[in-house]
């Protein structure tokens, strides 16, 4: 068994994010993260007793590149004989006012998803959301205000949301990808620094771990302590306000 399989179950486990019998719908863009947790979770399906389904949003934002995207999914789901399901979505002609083009394509990603689960049964949603992926959003919510809530980060399992690569490293999932020799489709966008998470990720983290090397480990242990306190804040408000609060007329 690969490492980066073995982790994965081991952080399944930990954070007891799947049951047996339970349907995963894993969101597919192609890219090398969801491209990694579609193998690491088809190497694991017996073992956990789930069944898989693939979702992909095509963006309609970067041409015949997202369709070649939307075709990749398409064949890859066939040859592993996964059920798929693809939608299309003109983000260029809908832009809706007040959204970035990040916050906007989560939205309408998420609903799709949701609107899936519903009709054909899933009870999981599995994102490919890496390590670098989650010190990228804590630095975000630092540079643009967040409190203690921010500061824990992504979170493995948010609802029927989870994210089983989240202990995984960018590194660590090439280096699986190359030794699976398991193919993938990058996104030339993630090199235009315009989007603010491009350029935390290519300008501003490298430029600070040159200077300061335990740059994730310290924001990890920065996102742990976070997490302990939103624990111990809600474990001191919910039976405060259950006390306080009084319903009338059913509302």
């Amino acid at each position: 068994m690969h490492r980066v399989i073995a982790t994965t179950l081991n952080y399944i486990e930990r954070h007891a994010l799947v049951s047996r019998g339970d349907r995963i719908i894993l969101s597919l863009s192609a890219g090398k993260d969801s491209m990694a947790l579609l193998h690491v979770l088809i190497a694991l399906r017996e073992q956990l007793g789930i069944g898989l389904g693939i979702f992909h949003l095509n963006h309609m934002m970067r041409g015949e590149e997202s369709d070649t995207d939307e075709v990749f999914v398409k064949k890859t789901a066939s040859r592993l004989n996964i059920p798929c399901f693809i939608y299309r979505y003109d983000f260029k002609r809908n832009r809706a006012a007040g959204l970035s083009f990040e916050e906007e394509a989560r939205e309408k990603r998420h609903s799709l998803i949701q609107e899936v689960m519903e009709k054909k049964g899933y009870t999981r949603a599995a994102m490919g959301h890496n390590r670098n992926d989650n010190i990228e959003t804590i630095l975000m919510r630092i540079f643009t205000g967040t409190g203690v809530y921010g500061l824990r980060g992504i979170r493995p399992e948010r609802d029927e949301i989870i994210r089983p690569l989240l202990h995984c490293g960018s590194d660590e999932i090439y280096a699986y990808l190359a030794d699976e020799n398991i193919p993938w489709r990058e996104d030339r966008s993630n090199s235009e620094n315009a989007y603010s998470r491009n350029y935390i990720r290519n300008e501003i983290i490298p430029q600070i771990r040159e200077r300061f090397p335990m740059l994730f480990t310290s924001i990890e242990n920065l996102s742990e302590i976070a997490a302990g306190y939103e624990l111990l804040l809600e474990a001191s408000l919910t039976p405060l306000l259950a006390r306080n609060i009084t319903w009338e007329n059913g509302a």
